[in-house]
């Protein structure tokens, strides 16, 4: 289910805005399979959030504690590895519900950073980022398929 997910919501996000189909393809063979969402699951410094509306997951975040960039300078960084919703359920406040959700996750953790990483053109994600609070603090080259883009990294203190 993950797996399915985290493919469909990747796809939806980026096959539109991205140049390139086969990084695209890359990428999600890549990192969005049942091997890799295994990995996830049993990792113990991370936490999956899965949100469902009538029983079907339609959404999800992946938190971990990995160790940030250095120009995340905020105290006990918890990472947003990744959020993705599907698209037939955005603008419906869903979004903001999932990233209360990541902060509770993060609080519990004792995470006093929450920080992630966005493509530089995913200009839907960084608008909703800001409005969550996020501030972009640096960037960062990633490998997208075969192509190495620009991430721009985004952090925000967590709520006391």
């Amino acid at each position: 289910m993950l797996a399915a997910l985290g493919r469909r919501t990747f796809h939806d996000a980026y096959a539109s805005a991205h140049p390139l189909p086969t990084d695209l393809q890359v990428h999600m063979d890549r990192y969005y399979g049942e091997r890799q969402q295994a990995a996830e699951l049993a990792d113990p410094a991370a936490t999956t959030l899965v949100m469902e509306q009538d029983g079907a997951a339609i959404g999800y975040a992946l938190v971990g504690a990995d160790d940030p960039p250095e120009c995340v300078r905020g105290p006990a960084p918890i990472q947003v590895r990744r959020f993705y919703l599907e698209q037939a359920w955005t603008g419906r406040g869903l979004g903001q519900a999932l990233m209360a959700a990541v902060e509770r996750e993060a609080l519990r953790r004792e995470g006093r950073t929450l920080w992630l990483v966005a493509w530089n053109r995913n200009f839907r994600a960084l608008a909703f980022y800001r409005k969550c609070g996020f501030q972009q603090v640096g960037t960062m080259p990633y490998l997208f398929g075969n192509t190495v883009e620009t991430d721009v990294v985004l952090a925000r203190p967590t709520a006391p």
